[in-house]
C-alpha cells in the first residue's frame, strides 16, 4: 500500500516540486487576481493528487503562498494574492485555437508550437539607478511587468519633483528576443494555423531556432496604442522546454497481429491497392507506388526520403491523387507549383519592423512529414533548383542578408506534372517526353 501522507506532508512535497525552475519560473511571473492553470495529471503529481483529491488544490495554493513568501520577504503575499485563482488542467497544453483574450487576457496559458522566425537579439534595462540634476537624490528604479522601465519624480523637495535621469553605469541589462509560433500543421483548421509572436527574455534567449518544436508557457498580452483602435497581442514567455516529436498515430498490437496475419493471405496487397482512393478507377500501379513513397525508406541511411515524381496527360487525376494522399499521411501539406516560390519552400526573408528574418517555409516545417506539389512542371526554374538541397540532403540553407542558416527538411516529396509537350508520346524515350529543365533523368 502506498504511504499515506499528512496534510502538512504534501504541501511540503509540492513546494519542493514547484522549486523547480519550470515552475519557479511561472511562480515568479504571477500577478495578484491572474488565473493558472494547473495540470494535476502530471507526473509529478499525480501520487499526491491520489492521496487528497478533495482538498488537492487547497494544498496546491498553499504551497505556492509559500513560494510567494520567499520570493517577496517583508510583503504581506497571502493578502496581495488573495484573488489568486488556481483552475485544474486536465491535459498538459491547449490548443492555440481555444486561446483567445476573452478568457486569457493577461493570464497564463499553455500551448504547443512550431517556431517559424526568429528576431535578432536585443536587450533591455531590468533596473538602475535614477539621480536628481538638481539635488542629487537618487534612488533605485526597475522595469514594470511589461519590461517598460519608467524614471520617477523627485521626492526631495525644493527641486520641483523633478524627472530623475538614469545612471549608465548603474544600469543592469538583460536579453530580449521576438519568435513567431506557429499552431502544428496537424491540428490546424482548414490548413490555416494560428500564429503568435512571442517575446523570449533572459536565459532562454538564444536557445530558440525556426522548425523546432517548443511547448511555451506564456502570459497573453495585449499591446494597447492609444492611437489606433486595433492592438497586437503577444504572448509574453516564462517557460519554453523542447517538445519531444509526436510519432504518427500507431496501431494496437492486436491490431497489428491482426494484419500480420491477413498479410499471408493471397489478395492482401491488392485489396490495400483498392482501398487508396477508391473514388479513382484503375492507376493501380499508381496508387502501390504512392503507398510505398508514405512507407519511407530506410532511417539512418542516407537519402531515405523517397521522393516521387507523377507524369500523365491532363485530366487523369493526379491531382486527386495527391490530395488523397495529403488527406491519409500524418504531417502532410498539399500545395500548388504554380502558387509556390522557392522562399515560400524552403527558406524566405520577411520585413517585421524595418529588420529582415528568416522564417522556415513548407519543407523545413514538415521534417519527417509530406509535401504533395501538384503542377510541378509550371514552376519557376529557380524555384524548383531550390528544392534540390532539400531532395539530395535533407536540409535547406540560405545566405542573404547578412543571415546564414541552415534549417532540417528531411521530408518527402510527391510532385505531379504535364509531359513536355502537354499529352505523353508513346513514340518518344521517356527522357523526350520530360522537359530537362525540370527534371533530370
Amino acid at each position: 500500500m502506498p504511504e499515506v501522507k499528512t496534510a502538512s506532508r504534501i504541501v511540503d512535497d509540492l513546494s519542493e516540486i514547484l522549486s523547480k525552475r519550470e515552475y519557479s519560473d511561472v511562480i515568479d511571473a504571477l500577478t495578484p487576481k491572474m488565473s493558472l492553470p494547473f495540470d494535476f495529471t502530471a507526473p509529478e503529481f499525480v501520487e499526491l493528487y491520489k492521496q487528497d483529491r478533495g482538498n488537492f488544490f487547497k494544498y496546491v495554493r498553499e504551497a505556492i503562498m509559500q513560494r510567494l513568501e520567499l520570493r517577496c520577504v517583508g510583503f504581506d503575499a497571502r493578502t496581495a494574492f488573495a484573488g489568486l485563482k488556481i483552475e485544474p488542467q486536465g491535459q498538459t497544453a491547449i490548443s492555440m485555437q481555444d486561446i483567445n483574450p476573452r478568457d486569457n487576457e493577461s493570464n497564463i496559458v499553455c500551448f504547443d508550437c512550431q517556431v517559424i522566425a526568429v528576431d535578432k537579439r536585443k536587450s533591455y534595462i531590468k533596473s538602475g539607478t535614477g539621480s536628481c540634476d538638481i539635488c542629487g537624490h537618487s534612488e533605485t528604479v526597475e522595469c514594470d511587468p511589461d519590461l517598460k522601465l519608467k524614471m520617477p519624480k523627485c521626492t526631495s523637495r525644493g527641486c520641483g519633483k523633478a524627472l530623475t535621469q538614469l545612471v549608465q553605469n548603474t544600469i543592469k541589462t538583460d536579453y530580449i528576443q521576438n519568435i513567431w509560433m506557429q499552431e502544428p500543421i496537424e491540428t490546424a483548421k482548414h490548413n490555416m494555423p494560428v500564429i503568435f509572436i512571442g517575446k523570449l527574455h533572459g536565459s532562454f534567449v538564444g536557445d530558440v531556432f525556426p522548425s523546432q518544436k517548443k511547448r511555451v508557457t506564456g502570459i497573453f498580452k495585449t499591446i494597447i496604442d492609444p492611437k489606433k483602435n486595433e492592438h497586437d497581442i503577444i504572448i509574453d514567455i516564462i517557460y519554453i522546454n523542447d517538445l519531444e516529436e509526436t510519432d504518427a498515430i500507431k496501431p494496437l498490437d492486436v491490431e497489428v497481429k491482426a494484419l500480420k496475419q491477413k498479410s499471408k493471405e493471397p489478395e492482401f496487397l491488392n485489396k490495400i491497392v483498392d482501398s487508396y482512393a477508391p473514388s479513382i478507377y484503375g492507376h493501380e500501379n499508381i496508387k502501390l507506388t504512392c503507398l510505398l513513397y508514405l512507407a519511407g525508406g530506410v532511417p539512418g541511411q542516407k537519402r531515405s526520403e523517397i521522393n516521387v515524381a507523377l507524369f500523365g496527360d491532363p485530366s487523369m487525376a493526379k491531382s486527386e491523387i495527391l490530395k488523397f494522399t495529403n488527406k491519409v499521411a500524418f504531417k502532410s501539406k498539399y500545395t500548388s507549383g504554380k502558387g509556390s516560390s522557392g522562399a515560400g519552400l524552403t527558406i524566405g526573408m520577411v520585413k517585421e519592423n524595418d529588420s529582415l528574418i528568416p522564417m522556415a517555409g513548407v519543407l523545413p516545417l514538415h521534417t519527417r512529414g509530406f509535401v504533395m506539389i501538384d503542377e510541378f512542371d509550371k514552376m519557376k526554374t529557380e524555384d524548383r533548383s531550390a528544392m534540390h538541397e532539400v531532395m539530395e540532403q535533407g536540409t535547406c540553407s540560405i545566405a542573404k542578408a547578412g543571415v546564414n542558416l541552415t534549417l532540417e527538411a528531411k521530408c518527402s516529396i510527391l510532385a505531379a506534372a504535364n509531359p513536355k509537350y502537354g499529352r505523353y508520346d508513346e513514340d518518344l524515350t521517356i527522357a523526350d517526353n520530360i522537359n530537362s529543365t525540370t527534371f533530370k533523368v
